[in-house]
């Protein structure tokens, strides 16, 4: 059933965040975990509460099993005010509500305040809960730069200035997540005076004011409020527990209500066991007391991990601030581009790292950043900064090989996973993929989008698609080095392309040999795409900024209306796309049928003995080879242009190809020999070529998983990068970005 239909336009774009993946991997109970934003487990006071549970439930269950009031429990509600008023976050106007965790109390807050097409003002990075509400209510964010004293003043009102719609502001100011810092209270004094004069809201998220192991305290934004402009979040996960969902809001009572009418919808109540056991805690306990022994073990932590950070971690290569408190390190790395492939090459060696684009604006942009989260550091954990730094120095290449170094030009190349590929498929393209992606960017796709332009089986591009990426691997090419993925995957294939349909003309298209070729083939469906076939085709090259393309001779027509379009673009709007070149393979470039040498090798070919499939019985492959058309001339001579040549051409280009020796040194060889001798050695020689790639390819293809976390990877790798290009593209058109 297709349940899409159903769903609110909100939600249908919504997407998984990769923090809530990279949690779901985390389960695995061998996972370090340097990640979370987990409080340290020894600091929960399990054997307190306990007895408090217990002792709740013996004497008043009724009270601690019903429903309770929404606004929260009243003794529980003194609590709150209690921490609230300690750092003078409550106003005379202002009403106190009780949360079912802090993260509840942001949500409502954005709910309540935030119509479609709203802007918030984010700090950049910021907490990716936060970010995901504000998302989830269709809110456009827009991140202002965070410097080690806070969220930048200039920056912030500039972008007030010059942006309609802006709602509301969301700083965390003390120890912020992902990045430690403490905003000044200079910076904070400030944030009032421009939020007063653009008369927005400022939403204040406080869940680790109460972890300060140095320095001295600043007050919060709240407590500096005189207009009652600020939305106060607090939090008891750190100072007691994140399992009991405890939080608070304080709001000025008109916007209170609000909130407390959309909890009442949400969940009617926080639960009232936790919060009696809060109460109970509180005052049975000194919490200031116990707050203090959070503070000392914290900072003992932090300083362990950055010990260790020191001790493991490239010199040179990672930068850091020590926090002041809080739970978090933010980290980066000045010579890498983007974390994220090192961080998934971390979580397989069982270290878990959060990349710093989870807590972007713009997940899809790369960064050099990730967060390390020191509070549940451990001998063990610190051992394993010693495994990501070793990750750090050994996978720094291979990073900056798939996020696209200046220094190093970018090759772009694809197949389609229109059925087996061939000899002809891997020796003129693939092989000299892999002779190449050392020296190269190199970015390679399985070209699906293309493949439909004629009638398909869906069950049969599926299969093939993982054929051909299997296919990839076991030639050589590694995954390591080189993006591969699915060309659908990344949509900035087909919205390209859409634009650039817009700037080639219906002459150019005409003209284009292939579209004349399918056309006859495929009378029955001249489709709108295969006319369009090699505007798509040049918004797979575009995309990447490519630098040269591997291509037959056949294929080196779409890389002039390529160059051609870019061109066309680039004349209208400035440098937006770099100029790609053909790159021709300097042997094996074309290779032909066997029975018809003076067309080309091809899957499509009526004849099967004319082709010899990767997938085919060794068998099978020396049959064909040993039935080859050649001449009656019986000379073993290459002769360019010659037809009567082409077969015995054909087979010494297929012989230099999979030997590495050039053509002159084989025909010497076979000076004298006839036709019969050779073929077997061709035969031999092919067989012995493609039977390893064979028996890497049955491992492969029998591990789908392994195949499929390819593909999703460098799908991410694909979008990240052509997100830049696509960007820069929609804003010199005019879109609204």
């Amino acid at each position: 059933m297709e349940y899409t239909k159903f769903m609110a336009d909100r939600v249908k774009t919504m997407k998984g965040s990769a923090i809530r993946e990279m949690f779901k991997r985390m389960a695995d109970p061998e996972i370090i975990s340097l990640a979370g934003g987990n409080p340290a487990s020894e600091l929960f006071p399990g054997d307190e509460l306990s007895k408090i549970a217990g002792k709740i439930l013996m004497t008043n269950p009724t009270l601690a099993l019903q429903y309770g009031t929404t606004d929260g429990y009243p003794k529980m509600k003194d609590c709150a005010r209690k921490r609230a008023e300690k750092v003078n976050s409550v106003g005379e106007n202002d009403e106190i509500l009780i949360m079912t965790g802090a993260n509840q109390g942001i949500d409502l807050t954005a709910k309540a305040v935030l119509n479609k097409g709203d802007k918030v003002i984010v700090e950049s990075p910021s907490f990716i809960g936060s970010l995901n509400a504000f998302r989830t209510y269709e809110a456009e964010l827009v991140g202002v730069t965070v410097e080690a004293d806070g969220m930048n003043m200039d920056e912030l009102e500039e972008t007030l200035k010059n942006t309609d719609g802006v709602k509301m502001i969301y700083t965390i100011p003390t120890f912020q997540n992902p990045t430690g810092c403490t905003m000044s209270l200079e910076k904070r004094k400030r944030m009032l005076e421009i939020a007063s004069k653009y008369d927005v809201l400022i939403l204040e998220d406080n869940p680790y004011g109460d972890l300060r192991f140095a320095g001295e305290d600043v007050p919060t934004i709240k407590s500096l409020d005189t207009e009652d402009r600020v939305v106060y979040a607090g939090s008891f996960s750190k100072i007691l527990s994140p399992g009991m969902r405890l939080g608070y809001i304080v709001a000025p009572a008109p916007l209170a209500e609000k909130i407390e009418m959309l909890k009442q919808v949400n969940d009617v109540h926080t639960p009232m066991i936790t919060q009696l056991m809060c109460v109970e805690f509180m005052k049975k306990y000194d919490i200031d007391k116990y707050i203090a022994k959070n503070r000392e073990l914290y900072g003992k932590k932090c300083a362990a991990m950055v010990s260790a950070m020191e001790k493991y971690f490239p010199q040179g290569k990672v930068k850091w601030v020590v926090p002041e408190g809080g739970i978090f390190l933010w980290c980066e790395c000045p010579t890498i581009e983007d974390i994220t492939p090192i961080v998934d090459k971390c979580l397989e060696k069982k270290v878990a790292i959060v990349p710093g684009s989870n807590f972007a604006t713009d997940i899809y942009a790369p960064s050099n950043m990730f967060r390390l989260n020191y509070s549940s550091a451990t001998i063990e954990y610190r051992r394993r900064c010693k495994t990501f730094g070793r990750s750090l120095d050994r996978n720094a290449l291979i990073c900056e090989r798939k996020i696209i170094m200046e220094d190093k030009k970018i090759i772009f190349s694809g197949v389609q996973p229109s059925g087996n590929l061939t000899l002809g498929n891997y020796l003129g393209a693939i092989k000299n993929w892999v002779d190449i992606q050392k020296d190269y960017n190199c970015i390679y796709s399985m070209m699906d989008l293309h493949t439909i332009t004629v009638r398909q089986t869906p069950a049969d591009i599926r299969r093939r698609t993982l054929e051909v990426l299997a296919l990839y691997i076991a030639c050589g090419i590694n995954p390591e080095e080189t993006i591969l993925f699915i060309q659908s995957h990344n949509p900035a294939h087909a919205e390209l392309g859409w634009v650039l349909n817009c700037y080639t003309y219906m002459g150019e298209l005409q003209r284009m040999t292939q579209f004349k070729d399918k056309s006859a083939r495929h009378a029955e469906n001249i489709n709108a795409g295969l006319f369009t076939y090699p505007v798509l085709m040049a918004a797979d090259i575009l995309l990447y900024q490519t630098d040269y393309v591997p291509v037959g001779k056949d294929q080196m027509q779409h890389i002039e209306i390529c160059r051609d379009i870019a061109q066309r673009f680039n004349s209208l709007y400035g440098d937006v796309f770099k100029i790609p070149e053909g790159m021709l393979s300097k042997s094996g470039a074309k290779i032909m049928s066997l029975q018809e040498p003076e067309k080309k090798m091809s899957k499509s070919d009526p004849n099967p003995k004319g082709y010899i499939s990767m997938m085919d019985d060794m068998n099978v492959i020396a049959k064909k080879i040993k039935s080859a058309v050649t001449d009656s001339e019986g000379v073993i001579e290459y002769r360019e242009n010659d037809p009567t040549k082409a077969g015995i051409n054909n087979l010494l280009s297929i012989m230099s190809a999979v030997t590495g020796r050039n053509i002159e040194s084989i025909v010497k060889d076979y000076s004298g020999k006839g036709y019969g001798d050779f073929k077997n050695d061709v035969a031999e020689a092919v067989v012995e070529c493609i039977r390893p790639i064979r028996n890497e390819y049955d491992k492969l293809i029998a591990d789908k998983q392994y195949l499929m976390d390819i593909c999703q990877r460098g799908a991410d790798s694909a979008k990240r990068i052509s997100q830049r290009t696509l960007k820069k593209v929609y804003k010199k058109v005019g879109f609204v970005l």
